[in-house]
């Protein structure tokens, strides 16, 4: 009893140390993370020990969330990239593979890159890898073909890379990021547009464990405040968002609460159009994936809070 006490004691001490660290306030998040560290060694601990340590000291923390949750990648990546840094380049390339087994989505695969790309060429070449593999299952998949160029750039082949390119452009001539990096041929950042998030944010937000949360209408409510909140208030975001969640299907909301992005974009979209953004939701638009599918989602989102059928948003 007093063992599972302390555990639960941990857990609520890291949802205070994550919401510190949300909000930006770095010393009361450390201090929460070195209480709940105390109260009972947990892997969300370890996690958020680790994340406050330079590289070397951050190793053992990592390597216990690891053993924890052995089939979780992102750990695995937080561990890779400390050994990287602190020198033991054989066992962070040890662990990257190891995580490269466990990226079973688009997502997961550009955190992977983008944890891989900071372990110099031998990470940049698992990540290339990785993307190789994705493309043999669906070679004319535009997201891995973007993988792949910014692979190539970080190796230095950059007339590859330029071939991967005009590739993915002949496929999709009007894929916002492949246009981004021909008119930018020196950015080798995964392009950010494609996602609501930054990379590096989402990163740090999901390098927690879900069950951090309280349940997943807050999960995504969360998701969508610190997606817009350079314009557009928490009130409304809870206002437009939490009728639309009542009325999605079981499936829907398993998918917001996963991997998939469509629903939580198409609701991020929806606010932005419902409050007057139009121009960043128009930015956003171009650079969504399934265009049909978003203005299918869109028109529905419109009809439910309208309570009538109306055109969707954005019209072709």
């Amino acid at each position: 009893q007093p063992r599972v006490r302390g555990r639960a004691r941990s857990e609520a001490l890291c949802r205070r140390a994550q919401a510190a660290l949300t909000a930006g306030q770095v010393g009361q998040a450390r201090q929460w993370a070195r209480q709940a560290w105390k109260k009972g060694k947990t892997s969300s601990a370890a996690l958020l020990m680790g994340a406050q340590r330079p590289p070397r000291q951050a190793i053992p923390y990592f390597r216990f969330a690891v053993e924890k949750m052995p089939a979780e990648m992102k750990p695995r990546l937080l561990l890779a990239m400390a050994c990287h840094a602190a020198g033991k380049e054989a066992e962070g390339l040890v662990q990257l593979q190891v995580a490269r087994g466990l990226c079973r989505s688009l997502n997961a695969a550009e955190d992977f890159c983008a944890a891989a790309w900071q372990m110099g060429d031998g990470g940049a070449r698992v990540a290339l890898d990785m993307t190789l593999e994705r493309l043999d299952e669906a070679p004319a998949s535009v997201d891995d073909l973007r993988l792949k160029y910014l692979c190539l750039m970080h190796l230095g082949q950059r007339e590859d890379a330029r071939r991967t390119l005009e590739t993915l452009l002949d496929i999709d001539p009007d894929d916002a990021a492949g246009l981004w990096y021909r008119r930018h041929p020196q950015d080798d950042r995964l392009y950010e547009g494609r996602r609501v998030l930054p990379g590096v944010m989402r990163f740090q937000l999901s390098a927690v464990p879900q069950r951090l949360n309280y349940g997943p209408l807050n999960r995504l409510l969360h998701w969508l405040v610190m997606s817009l909140r350079d314009c557009v208030s928490a009130a409304d975001i809870y206002r437009l968002a939490t009728p639309i969640w009542r009325r999605m299907s079981r499936a829907e909301k398993r998918q917001c609460d996963g991997q998939a992005l469509h629903y939580p974009l198409c609701l991020a979209l929806y606010i932005l159009i419902a409050t007057g953004q139009r121009e960043k939701a128009d930015e956003l638009y171009r650079a969504a994936p399934a265009k049909q599918r978003v203005r299918r989602t869109l028109a529905r989102y419109v009809q439910w809070m309208n309570g009538a059928a109306g055109p969707s948003p954005h019209a072709d």
